[in-house]
């Protein structure tokens, strides 16, 4: 079962960046795999990190308290 899954839309802008040839070929296999377009699973992805990343959380309940 693919962890990513289709979305609500939300406002988007475009971004762009540079990778290893490999992981890109690895990432639209994935989407192809899991029937999700490309943008979703970075969207996805980034969203994971940023919410299981503890010493980020632990940086926005700091930034919080002022």
């Amino acid at each position: 079962m693919p962890l990513v899954k289709k979305q609500d839309k939300e406002n988007q802008i475009s971004v762009g960046f540079n990778m290893p040839e490999s992981l890109n070929t690895d990432v639209k296999n994935y989407c192809e795999w899991a029937g999700v377009p490309t943008g979703l699973f970075y969207v996805t992805a980034i969203e994971f990190l940023l919410k299981k990343d503890k010493e980020w959380q632990r940086y926005l309940k700091h930034i919080e308290n002022f």
